[in-house]
């Protein structure tokens, strides 16, 4: 099943597995230009998912770092909105999955530690095979991919490990399976 994974930030790491198993990863700066406005960073998220969708099978699921905790600073906050809320929106035009996968679920399952560090991250990631990944983020990418097998996804579309209950205020299109 093909499924891209994104770890949603200002450098957004991704990962991909195509049909045919193999994977593809790498990260995208997402950070404005001096003369760009704050809607910028999500305007390059938003074409890098249109200029992967014309490069690359479709996915039948993306799959995100979910994050739970508080941010460190309300532009923070503000930006990882902005991000889930581009992602969310090109899954729900296309008729493809969006599912969570919560940090500690995807930092044990790579690491062994719920709260790994990004170092212990990386070399949980390049010890899987993963040997030229040097950054963080494209690392939390490839581990939330390797998170959730392809098993998981076709057995239940309310995956445990996903955690995507609806909650008050939730947009319901986080739940929707694709529809042929």
């Amino acid at each position: 099943m093909p499924t891209l994974a994104l770890d949603l930030a200002t450098r957004t790491g991704w990962a991909f597995r195509a049909s045919s198993g193999e994977v593809t990863s790498g990260f995208i700066d997402c950070k404005p230009l001096r003369k760009e406005g704050d809607g910028a960073r999500f305007l390059k998220l938003r074409r890098f998912l249109q200029a992967f969708e014309i490069s690359n099978e479709k996915p039948d699921v993306i799959l995100f770092e979910d994050i739970k905790q508080r941010h460190k600073s309300l532009i923070a906050a503000r930006c990882y909105g902005g991000f889930y809320g581009e992602a969310a929106a090109f899954a729900e035009e296309r008729g493809i999955r969006f599912v969570g996968v919560p940090v500690g679920t995807h930092k044990k399952h790579t690491t062994g530690k719920g709260n790994a560090d990004k170092e212990a991250t990386v070399a949980a990631i390049q010890r899987a095979g993963f040997v030229n990944v040097t950054d963080d983020n494209e690392a939390d990418a490839l581990s939330v991919l390797l998170t959730i097998s392809e098993s998981e996804l076709l057995a239940s579309e309310s995956v445990k490990l996903a955690a995507t209950k609806k909650k008050a205020g939730t947009c319901a299109a986080s739940r929707r399976s694709k529809t042929s």
